[in-house]
C-alpha cells in the first residue's frame, strides 16, 4: 500500500448530496417498493450524521431525528427528510442491509487510497504500518449457569469485530464480524481480499502468530512484526536462549541495538530493543517451520510511575516479536525505526478504546447478528471522519488537541456542525470548521479572542487529512458530476 496522494474534491461544497447519491448508487434496497415508505439514501446519511453525535442506540437517533428534522430537511434539500421513522424500523432497516456491499463501500470510500507501487524500496519509518486485531463486544455476551460449578456464572463470547487497521494515518481499512472469540486468524484471508497490504507492515497479538498466518502476509506482498508468547513456547525459549547468551562476542557481532525514553501520563518507560538475525537464533528445525522469518527481536521496557514528583521502583517486562524483514547494519536509525513501529501497533487498541468511550459500542446489548456487523461500519466511518479531522485541527491549547468527545458533542448539539465535520473530512478543506461557532464554544477551535494564527496558515501547517487519491471511487464519481455540469 502507497502512501496517500493529494486529491481535489473541494470543487464540489455540497459534499452531503454527493454523499447521498453514493449511498444510494452502493448500497441497494432489499425491500419491496410497493411498501417503501421511508427513502433508504436519506435514512443512511442520517443515520451516519447521527453516529457522528455518538448515536448508536435506535431510541437516540429517532430523537435525534425528531429533534433536528427542520435542520436535516434544509441539509438533504428532501421534503421526505422530516419523516422520522420509529426506533424500530431504524433498527430494521440496519438490519436487512446487504453486509458485502457494506464492507466493499466502506473499503471502497473510507480508506487510504492505494496503488500497484510497492513501498518496499521505501524507507523504513515511511512504510505503512497496519495493525490487525479483534474486539470483543462485552454486551452481547450470554451469561450462564456453568455447568461444571453450578454456583458461578459463565460467559459466552458471541461477536468480535476484527478490523484492518491502518496505525500510520488512524483509520480503519476494512472490518468483519465473527461470532466467537480468537477467531482472527480464521478470516485473515477474507481480510486481505478486502485490503491492499502490499509494501506494509502487519503487525498483531501474539495469538495470531502462527506459521501459516504469517505465509499469509508475506504472499499479499507485505511484511510482518509480530508478537510471540508462550502459545508458541519453543520460539520463546530460544530468544531467551540467545538473546541471554553468555557468548557475548557472538552476540555483538550481530546485534543491532537502540533505546528511547516515552514519558507521559505520569508514567516513565525506558524502552530498550534488541534485534538478532533468525539463523543466530533459531535452530533447524524452528527454521523449517518459520520459514519467512529472518529477525528475531526483544523489547525490554522499564516502567516506573511519578507520583508526588518522585518515581517508583522500576518494573522490567521483556517481549519477543518475530519479522520478515532482514537486519539492516547500515542503516543507523534501524532499530528506532523498529521499535516505532512495535510502539504504534498499539494504535489499534487506542481506536478501539476511542469506540468504547465515544459510541458505548462495548455496552450494546445486541443479539441478532446482521445487525451487529451493519451498525459497526457506521461506527468506524465515523471514526474516521472525527479523527482524521482532529489530526488536521490546530492546538486548542499547548499541544493538546480537540477532545473526540467535544467533537462529537457539537455534532449533537448542530447537525450543521456534523455536516460541517464530514465537509471538511471529504472535501479536505478545514474552512467549513472555522465556519460554526459552535466549535469555538466547545473547545474544538481556540476562541476567537485568543491570538490565533489565521486559517491558510493552519491549513499549511496541518494539512487536511489525505484520504482519497486521484482514481478512486468517490473522485471519479465527483469529476464525473463536475464533468457533467460544464
Amino acid at each position: 500500500m502507497s502512501k496517500p496522494q493529494s486529491p481535489s474534491l473541494n470543487a464540489d461544497p455540497n459534499t452531503i448530496s454527493a454523499l447521498y447519491r453514493v449511498f444510494s448508487q452502493n448500497i441497494s434496497d432489499p425491500r419491496n417498493p410497493i411498501y417503501i415508505q421511508y427513502d433508504m439514501g436519506i435514512f443512511l446519511v442520517v443515520l451516519l450524521l447521527a453516529r457522528l453525535a455518538g448515536l448508536t442506540e435506535a431510541i437516540k437517533i429517532k430523537q435525534y431525528w425528531e429533534q433536528h428534522r427542520k435542520e436535516l430537511e434544509e441539509i438533504l434539500n428532501d421534503p421526505d427528510a422530516s419523516q422520522v421513522p420509529s426506533s424500530q424500523t431504524i433498527r430494521r432497516l440496519q438490519t436487512i442491509l446487504n453486509t458485502e456491499e457494506l464492507e466493499k463501500f466502506y473499503a471502497g470510500y473510507f480508506t487510504i487510497g492505494k496503488d500497484s507501487d510497492s513501498q518496499e524500496s521505501e524507507p523504513l519509518q515511511k512504510r505503512h504500518i497496519i495493525g490487525y486485531d479483534g474486539q470483543n463486544l462485552n454486551g452481547c455476551n450470554i451469561s450462564i449457569v456453568d455447568p461444571d460449578n453450578p454456583d458461578s456464572i459463565k460467559q459466552i463470547q458471541q461477536y468480535d469485530i476484527v478490523s484492518f487497521f491502518d496505525c500510520s494515518n488512524k483509520i480503519c481499512l476494512a472490518q468483519t464480524t465473527v461470532e466467537k472469540k480468537n477467531q482472527e486468524a480464521a478470516v485473515l484471508s477474507k481480510m486481505l481480499e478486502l485490503v491492499d497490504v502490499n509494501g506494509s507492515i502487519v503487525t498483531w497479538d501474539a495469538i495470531n502468530t502462527r506459521p501459516g498466518t504469517v505465509q499469509q502476509i508475506i504472499d499479499a506482498g507485505a511484511d510482518y512484526l509480530v508478537c510471540v508468547k508462550h502459545n508458541q513456547s519453543l520460539l520463546v525459549e530460544a530468544a531467551e536462549t540467545a538473546f541471554n547468551s553468555q557468548d557475548q562476542i557472538f552476540i555483538q557481532d550481530n546485534l543491532i541495538s537502540g533505546d528511547e525514553i516515552i514519558y507521559g501520563h505520569g508514567r516513565l518507560e525506558h524502552k530498550q530493543i534488541y534485534i538478532l538475525p533468525a539463523d543466530c537464533v533459531l535452530d533447524k528445525e524452528l527454521a523449517r517451520k518459520w520459514k519467512s522469518v529472518n529477525s528475531v527481536i526483544m523489547v525490554r521496557t522499564s516502567k516506573s510511575f511519578i507520583r508526588a514528583g518522585e518515581s517508583t521502583q522500576p518494573t522490567t517486562e521483556d517481549r519477543y516479536y518475530i519479522s520478515s524483514l532482514v537486519p539492516d547494519t547500515t542503516e543507523p536509525n534501524y532499530a528506532k525505526s523498529i521499535l516505532h513501529a512495535i510502539i504504534a501497533r498499539w494504535g489499534i487498541e487506542t481506536a478501539h478504546n476511542r469506540i468504547d468511550l465515544l459510541f458505548g459500542q462495548d455496552g450494546l446489548m445486541l443479539r441478532n447478528p446482521k445487525y451487529v456487523k451493519n451498525q459497526s461500519f457506521f461506527t468506524k466511518m465515523a471514526l474516521s471522519i472525527i479523527g482524521n479531522v482532529r489530526e488536521a485541527l490546530p492546538y486548542v491549547r499547548s499541544n493538546i488537541k480537540p477532545t473526540y468527545t467535544a467533537i462529537s458533542a457539537c455534532c449533537g448539539y448542530d447537525p450543521a456542525a456534523a455536516v460541517a465535520l464530514a465537509r471538511a473530512y471529504f472535501n479536505h478543506d478545514l474552512s467549513y470548521i472555522y465556519e460554526q461557532d459552535i466549535f469555538y464554544r466547545f473547545d474544538v477551535l481556540p476562541k476567537k479572542d485568543e491570538p490565533k494564527d489565521d486559517p491558510e496558515r493552519e491549513l499549511r501547517e496541518h494539512p487536511a487529512p489525505e484520504i482519497f487519491p486521484g482514481d478512486s471511487p468517490l473522485e471519479k464519481y465527483m469529476r464525473a458530476r463536475r464533468n457533467k455540469k460544464r
